[in-house]
């Protein structure tokens, strides 16, 4: 029986476990695993890119294979994640280019060392780039093996990211927050900046978390029907998401509320993205209905606090912005330095 006969079973045993994940970052951890293991590389990354080809992050797998004293090989595995200064090497970026251009693997040969980068695809759109080394090229049946694996990631991918998006928006549904929340809020607090005195702030930017709601929904609702309602809720959430950059995070948090998380160096920064989300939506004219205000409030990612009470200074924050009036941009610190508003521990306000 052929080798490659041999390792089938084990490679059907991984994607099957694959394809049981419900996480995108894990089922990304688990298709480099499944990689490396197959391929017996040492090191291989998962580069993550936007439309416009902008690098989001990267995830390093290091893998490495011990012979014990009994003669049992011991294999140990280790994935960095880094989401801010991504270093690309320059050869890999060439081979990059040439990925996005024609959507196929691109590869060259120095010495002993073979470069090879693949697309990672999402339907039609390139969204990242496996990249790895090996001191030879890859044989006919490793690369059939290596197609293989991408396209049952590709396809999982996409089915487990529309399980994560609000049917109606297309935006990142609760259920998206809930699951990732708890792995996002360590990166943001360890790449924002800290209000602690004892320690000097390293970082050029803050992590700001912000609620958005539109301004009298029931009204709409009420006086067009939903079906103008929804066509609204629809609109709204792309002039949100347009006026955010293609790193933040939007979510639909539910009903005509919006979550949105953003980087900005200080208060009067994150103001001016926000104001500019609150004038796009109210300089615009919707069918029927004319005229739609929203009020947002934002507060700071502490990393000194959880998610849950951020949230709920955020929530308070824009609760003040209506009983001011609506349509206004009310920022937490600023109010809370005004004496508007109490300092909120956990507890004010409950997550999910």
């Amino acid at each position: 029986m052929s080798t490659a006969a041999l390792k089938m079973p084990l490679l059907l045993e991984r994607l099957g476990s694959m394809t049981a994940i419900r996480d995108t970052e894990l089922l990304e951890q688990s298709l480099l695993k499944t990689l490396g293991a197959e391929l017996g590389v040492a090191d291989l990354s998962l580069y993550k890119t936007d439309e416009y080809q902008r690098c989001m992050g990267v995830l390093n797998h290091h893998r490495s294979v011990l012979m014990e004293r009994d003669g049992v090989e011991r294999v140990t595995e280790r994935i960095e994640t880094v989401y801010q200064n991504v270093d690309i090497p320059a050869d890999v970026v060439s081979l990059m280019d040439n990925v996005h251009l024609t959507h196929k693997p691109s590869h060259w040969t120095v010495r002993d060392s073979t470069l090879i980068v693949y697309p990672l695809l999402n339907g039609q759109r390139l969204c990242g780039h496996i990249v790895l080394r090996k001191p030879q090229p890859l044989s006919d049946t490793e690369n059939a093996i290596v197609h293989g694996v991408l396209e049952v990631y590709a396809n999982y991918y996409s089915l487990l990211d529309d399980s994560q998006r609000d049917r109606l928006t297309g935006l990142y549904n609760r259920n998206a927050l809930e699951t990732g929340v708890e792995r996002m809020w360590p990166l943001l607090a360890q790449h924002g900046r800290t209000q602690s005195p004892s320690r000097r702030r390293t970082a050029e930017y803050d992590y700001w978390l912000a609620m958005l709601d539109i301004d009298h929904f029931k009204r709409v609702n009420d006086n067009h029907g939903h079906v103008v309602g929804d066509e609204i809720l629809l609109l709204v959430s792309r002039m949100v998401a347009d006026c955010f950059r293609k790193g933040d995070l939007v979510y639909r948090y539910g009903g005509e509320e919006f979550l949105a998380i953003t980087s900005a160096a200080s208060e009067a920064d994150v103001l001016d993205v926000m104001d500019r989300v609150r004038l796009r939506v109210e300089g615009h004219r919707f069918p029927q209905v004319g005229h739609i205000t929203i009020s947002i409030g934002v507060a700071r990612v502490d990393p000194q606090h959880s998610a849950q009470e951020i949230i709920a200074r955020a929530d308070r924050t824009l609760y003040q912005a209506k009983r001011d009036g609506r349509n206004r941009t009310y920022c937490y610190e600023l109010l809370r330095a005004e004496g508007v508003l109490p300092t909120l521990h956990f507890g004010s306000a409950e997550l999910f």
